[in-house]
């Protein structure tokens, strides 16, 4: 069974994929229309791509207001961690890291010199 989209599209991966793909759509359509319009005349090939920035960087800062006004969490900051909960994290890292390299090599040792026996 074909398990690929599994998840809802209002979760935060479906949201990510269907940005992904418009990201992807625009990188391999944008140079199309752009080259026809520099072929016919960079001056005005110029101006209209400096023209879309301009109205792009409009359009954008609306929506990135808009969409701060309506979510208040995003105006909250953000709690920095307690020292408690950092030296546990440190201690977490600490003991996973090492250990967990030294016990894949020490593997592959052994089997590197079982092979050669």
């Amino acid at each position: 069974p074909d398990h690929t989209n599994d998840a809802p599209d209002n979760s935060l991966s479906g949201v990510n994929a269907k940005l992904r793909r418009i990201d992807l759509f625009c990188k391999i359509v944008a140079p199309i229309p752009v080259s026809f319009l520099m072929t016919v005349s960079l001056w005005g090939g110029a101006v209209f791509i400096v023209a879309w920035n301009i109205v792009s960087l409009f359009v954008e800062y609306v929506l990135l207001v808009r969409i701060y006004r309506r979510v208040p969490e995003l105006a909250v900051k953000k709690k920095e961690k307690s020292e408690d909960s950092q030296k546990e994290e440190k201690e977490d890292k600490k003991g996973a890291g090492p250990s967990c390299l030294s016990q894949l090599t020490s593997r592959y040792r052994t089997l590197e010199i079982g092979r050669a026996v």
